[in-house]
């Protein structure tokens, strides 16, 4: 058994705790902006997420390239956030397929301090430009 560090309650080791489920729609109904809810929905965004993830094989991007493991990818980043650069939501160039664990270690880096963005932003450049 393990606990669910988001709501607390124990679930089988093997499974995804039941809140786990309803967690995306939570967030879209109470926390994100319709407008930024409405793009990720969209037939635009899903067939970007597709094609990233195929330039990346699937793996998360930044933990291949700087430290050559692999480990299964999840979610399709904005190096600029739409909020920064919403003429860049739809660009390659701005987007780095990640696993969950390292997009939540972006997000930390981005929220710390400008600087810190900054870098991670230019480390996360690098390795797109380095895509085939």
């Amino acid at each position: 058994m393990k606990i669910c560090t988001r709501c607390g309650k124990s679930y089988r080791a093997e499974t995804k705790c039941e809140c786990d489920k309803d967690r995306h729609k939570i967030y879209d109904n109470y926390q994100r902006d319709k407008k930024s809810a409405d793009f990720y929905h969209s037939i635009q965004w899903r067939a970007m997420t597709q094609h990233i993830r195929q330039k990346a094989a699937g793996i998360d991007e930044l933990l291949f390239r700087e430290k050559k493991i692999l480990r299964l990818g999840k979610i399709t980043h904005h190096i600029f956030t739409v909020k920064e650069r919403p003429d860049l939501v739809l660009n390659e160039k701005n987007l780095v397929y990640v696993s969950i664990k390292t997009h939540n270690i972006i997000h930390v880096a981005y929220e710390k301090s400008e600087y810190s963005k900054k870098k991670m932003q230019d480390r996360l450049l690098k390795i797109v430009a380095s895509r085939r």
